[in-house]
């Protein structure tokens, strides 16, 4: 949902950080790209603006990226960014959960839509304050092995390597196994093995602008890999102020009922959060996160996850089969390339590779059910015969 007006005008008198020009230039970057040349855009016109994307696709940074790489070795990327993405909050003590466009294509199939070229994060205002004071412009180095390849001629070596480091950080759990996909570019698989991969943790210094005026930098952090220059855009929530909450009496809030061995939040009104994108939302839309997996990777998504996409996107986003030149088939999960014989896209749409872009962002938002009951209305969730919340959504269910 968007913010209402009297919101937007409260936050655009926030007190806003010294805006200053992007200070991680290519040639503080040497040693960690292999270009010799900047192929970030600019415009002049926006010196605050902080990230710059790449001349050829606004999906990769220009200062690691020189050419923009073939669907599926982009995806084995993408894989690799978000297993890294993840252990490295899970060090730092960062809770981030997946939104926007990464979080409806975890809503289809648990998956990366394979036309999407970047990832959608949010973190706290805690969270993003540890980033910024202690990991800003720090370069995290992953091997094979830690980003969970198995060479096959090396299984067992591995196999044990992978339980040896999920016991030390105790976990029960093994990091999943990938093996070399089908598709991917000569050259790449072997030089991941070999040399395993970098990414860079780039904060923005203007996070701790709140300001909705502040239209050019509403990305706080990126996660970027330094060798492809593909990268996870990390956006922050904050708490709307009081002031103005007070002032916006819009009916958007979700009860909650009591779940077991968690506190009762029936009576609880849930706080109002935003987003420096003028996205709104509520404690209890966003918590208690749920943890799901995408990709084969462990993440952690909204509470009320229908319902904020039904609100950013509309109903048409969760039940559409057809988008880009894909068909999604319910049995197998997947979506599948669907071309007519003339070798065109069937149903005359554009090739878009935003996965939100298929859907006019800010649908009609749904109209929420009043309080029933001392625990409140629950939020409409799929529920098995066994009453237990169900985490895995089901597509292409309107």
């Amino acid at each position: 949902m968007q913010l209402p007006l009297e919101l937007l005008l409260m936050a655009c008198s926030a007190i806003a950080a010294p805006l200053t020009p992007r200070s991680a230039t290519l040639l503080h970057l040497q040693g960690l790209t292999a270009l010799s040349r900047d192929l970030s855009t600019t415009d002049i016109r926006f010196p605050e603006k902080y990230f710059h994307e790449s001349i050829n696709h606004p999906h990769y940074d220009g200062r690691f990226a020189d050419s923009v790489l073939p669907r599926k070795t982009r995806l084995f990327h993408m894989r690799l960014l978000l297993r890294s993405y993840m252990a490295t909050m899970e060090r730092a003590g960062v809770r981030t959960w997946v939104m926007h466009g990464s979080l409806l294509g975890w809503w289809w199939n648990q998956g990366i839509f394979p036309w999407d070229s970047d990832l959608d994060f949010c973190v706290e205002e805690t969270g993003i304050a540890e980033l910024g004071a202690w990991w800003n412009m720090t370069v995290h180095s992953f091997s094979a092995a830690d980003l969970g390849l198995e060479d096959p001629s090396k299984a067992d070596t591995y196999v044990w390597d992978r339980r040896r480091r999920s016991k030390n950080r105790g976990q029960e759990e093994e990091v999943e196994v990938m093996r070399e996909p089908e598709g991917l570019k000569s050259g790449v698989w072997e030089t991941v093995m070999e040399e395993g991969k970098k990414y860079l943790l780039e904060v923005n210094p203007h996070y701790t602008d709140i300001s909705t005026s502040d239209t050019h930098n509403v990305i706080d952090a990126r996660w970027i890999d330094t060798h492809t220059g593909l990268f996870i855009d990390i956006t922050t929530v904050h708490p709307v102020p009081s002031s103005a909450s007070a002032k916006s009496q819009e009916k958007h809030q979700i009860f909650l009922g009591q779940d077991e061995g968690r506190e009762e939040r029936g009576s609880e009104r849930a706080r109002e959060m935003f987003t420096k994108d003028t996205h709104l939302y509520t404690t209890s839309s966003l918590f208690p996160l749920r943890e799901s997996t995408l990709e084969g990777t462990r993440v952690f998504v909204p509470y009320a996850y229908e319902q904020l996409l039904l609100e950013e996107y509309g109903p048409q986003a969760l039940t559409d089969t057809w988008f880009n030149s894909h068909m999604f088939e319910k049995e197998r999960k997947e979506w599948t390339v669907a071309l007519d014989a003339a070798g065109s896209n069937d149903k005359g749409r554009g090739d878009r590779e935003d996965a939100a872009g298929r859907f006019k962002k800010g649908g009609k938002k749904p109209k929420w059910k009043s309080p029933k009951g001392e625990d409140g209305v629950k939020v409409e969730d799929n529920v098995d015969k066994t009453g237990e919340k169900a985490y895995t959504p089901v597509p292409g269910s309107g």
